[in-house]
């Protein structure tokens, strides 16, 4: 399977520090999920990534920006090969006050 570089820990923190809460949705205190998927290339690039489930339309267009603008991954191998891989990713939106 294709791996973030640094692994799940850096991609926890990719997240974390990358994700522009929604105004609309920061200001109404909405928590919520998007799940996205996309395509890991043969060399690690993020293609088509999609939504596949959401609570609320503006994490979506977050949850997308995110994807986009991940840096490459290392590739999924399959025999020493590297492949096309499709994954998904669950992206949360929690709101806490004070943020």
């Amino acid at each position: 399977m294709p791996t973030f570089v640094g692994g799940e820990q850096a991609l926890h923190h990719y997240l974390a520090t990358k994700l522009v809460y929604p105004v609309e949705s920061f200001r109404r205190g909405q928590s919520g999920s998007v799940v996205v998927q996309f395509i890991v290339d043969e060399q690690g690039r993020i293609l088509d990534p999609v939504v596949l489930k959401t609570s609320n339309a503006d994490f979506a267009e977050e949850a997308i920006r995110l994807v986009r603008l991940m840096p490459w991954w290392t590739p999924g191998q399959q025999e020493g090969k590297a492949v096309r891989v499709r994954c998904t990713l669950p992206i949360l939106f929690s709101f806490k006050r004070g943020n």
